[in-house]
């Protein structure tokens, strides 16, 4: 066998495969593949072993020639379904795929030992001329993996190697179980054919491979979707895999790197366990930046403060919960509470002046409505109808102020206006009741809108601007 390479986690496909062609020229190469040809050899070829399908790899990490033998009813050298220790898809480079009968049998093979009747090359002529059967399988590896080459330089050069997709002619090779490493794939389409479906990626326990997705681990499905436990990570402990340990790196950044631009909550959070769970074998750049639980905490609060501007200032209905922030802080420490509350309390300092939507408090916890209170920052909000105003009256601590439009204009715009309009009644009389105030900047737009010759306004909605203007101002 080969002496074993200095062990690398190099996942830079273009280098590994340089590093192939050089050593598979040489005749300890190719010496050892036959060695593990003839150690496999079944002596006789009319029976049994000699109808699996065997297939010699490369191991980028290690140096080594290892042997994968078919399974009883498979024909795939590798599969996930046939793996018993997990699937390995970064580590082997194919060299030979072969059966037995096959192989002994090549009419080459059979020319170079000058073999005449109908039989196949036996293990003892080959033990006693090995130098014929070295030749032989130089030129059969060389063959494939100058070919695979060339088919790789095509695929990066032209726009298959931008697409979505597999690129053709490998994944055949992939469907076979007798694939390469899957960092052949361009980054982008592996990211969307390959990573997306995986745990902890999609977010589920489960990784899920589709009709593409699962050729890159040698199984055909005949239905949308397989789920499968326990892929990369362990469903329990969320540990690593053993088998994925020789590529973790390449693992992990791809996990740090969807971490940091992941836009939902639950994803994060899931994201970070799976981290954590494994800090100890962690790259040394990740482990720097994820070493405290500030990291996090800082994120999540910093996405939320993003998607509750969404809803605040843009969404006009509410079309999701926002994620339980002050939940998610009930396992941390107050020192850290306290700088994702500062966070909070920055956004709405930063936001003073500008309309939030009606839903606000169905949006947010109590517990940011409760702070928002404590630091008197005022609110200025778009109630839609009387009975919101009754929902804050009886729900929040804070006292709103009022504008008769959002960011959007909603209520101008959305509503139908006549000059029985039950709605604003009722919306006046709960503002009234509840002595609202607005705000000097309202009043200006309010009077620039009253102002606007081409924009038709019903009387009702003209009267219901016009008690705005009456309303008290207050300085937000």
């Amino acid at each position: 066998m080969l002496t074993k390479e200095k062990s690398s986690e190099k996942s830079q496909f273009l280098e590994d495969f340089n590093k192939l062609l050089t050593v598979s020229k040489t005749n300890s190469f190719a010496k050892s593949v036959m060695e593990l040809i003839l150690e496999n050899y079944n002596i006789d070829l009319t029976i049994g072993d000699s109808e699996f399908v065997k297939g010699i790899y490369w191991n980028r990490f290690s140096g080594e020639l290892v042997l994968f033998k078919s399974k009883e009813g498979n024909s795939k050298v590798r599969s996930l379904s046939t793996s018993t220790d997990g699937f390995d898809f970064m580590s082997y480079f194919p060299i030979i795929s072969y059966e037995d009968r096959t192989l002994f049998e090549s009419n080459r093979l059979m020319k170079l030992y000058e073999i005449k009747e109908s039989r196949p090359v036996t293990k003892k002529e080959v033990v006693a001329e090995p130098e014929k059967f070295l030749k032989f399988l130089k030129s059969v590896i060389s063959k494939k993996l100058l070919k695979d080459y060339k088919e790789y330089f095509e695929y990066v050069t032209t726009s298959e190697g931008q697409s979505a997709r597999l690129p053709q002619f490998f994944s055949k090779q992939w469907e076979d179980g007798f694939g390469y490493p899957i960092d052949l794939i361009n980054e982008d389409t592996l990211f969307l054919v390959f990573w997306i479906s995986l745990s902890p990626f999609n977010g589920s326990d489960s990784s899920m491979f589709n009709l593409e997705s699962s050729k890159l681990v040698g199984e055909d499905i005949y239905s949308n979707t397989i789920n499968w436990d326990s892929f990369l990570f362990d469903q329990e402990t969320l540990k690593l895999n053993l088998i994925h340990h020789p590529y973790k790196d390449f693992i992990f950044n791809q996990i740090f790197d969807f971490f940091n631009k992941i836009k939902i909550e639950k994803r994060l959070v899931f994201l970070w366990k799976h981290l954590h769970a494994n800090f100890e074998i962690l790259p040394e750049e990740i482990k720097k930046q994820i070493r405290n639980d500030d990291f996090l905490v800082s994120r999540i609060t910093k996405l939320y403060l993003e998607n509750l501007e969404e809803k605040l200032f843009f969404e006009q209905k509410e079309q999701s919960g926002l994620f339980k922030l002050f939940l998610f802080l009930q396992d941390y420490d107050q020192s850290i509470v306290k700088k994702s509350e500062k966070l909070i309390l920055e956004f709405f300092e930063k936001n003073r002046g500008r309309i939030v939507n009606s839903e606000i408090n169905k949006s947010v916890e109590t517990e940011v409505d409760e702070l928002i209170n404590k630091a008197g920052i005022r609110i200025i909000k778009a109630y839609q109808s009387g009975s919101e105003v009754t929902y804050d009256r009886v729900c929040s601590k804070n006292k709103f102020l009022y504008s008769p439009f959002d960011s959007q204009l909603t209520l101008l715009r959305g509503k139908k206006d006549s000059s029985n309009d039950s709605r604003l009644d009722y919306l006046e009389k709960e503002l009234l009741e509840n002595n609202f105030s607005t705000t000097k900047q309202i009043k200006e737009e309010i009077e620039q809108i009253l102002g606007f010759k081409s924009l038709k306004l019903s009387k009702r909605m003209k009267e219901h601007l016009n008690l705005v203007l009456a309303m008290p101002e207050e300085i937000v």
